[in-house]
């Protein structure tokens, strides 16, 4: 189903971020809420803990102004190549594709 949402740049930055942090892609990261939101989490314990630490960071990023969370972006991409440089440099995979 594709379904389409206005909304704000900075909006959809935090989004991103939020997706990046996680290792996910915007709608990847939306389909997590989506699910986490009707109840389609796993049911685990350790889903249930997992999705309680997510929301705890969600809450510290909604907190985060809009300029904050672009840099905060930008330091995620540094490190991200980064650690992919020292990987490739030993011929390893990518942790971050």
């Amino acid at each position: 189903m594709t379904c389409t949402l206005d909304i704000s740049r900075e909006q959809e930055a935090a989004l991103r971020l939020r997706a990046s942090r996680l290792g996910l892609d915007l709608s990847g990261y939306l389909a997590r809420l989506i699910d986490a939101d009707t109840g389609d989490d796993g049911g685990s314990e350790e889903n249930r803990q997992a999705m309680q630490l997510i929301r705890a960071w969600q809450a510290d990023d909604e907190a985060m102004s809009p300029e904050d969370a672009l840099k905060a972006e930008a330091d995620w991409q540094e490190l991200r190549a980064g650690l992919n440089a020292n990987r490739a440099a030993i011929g390893a995979r990518p942790m971050f594709p």
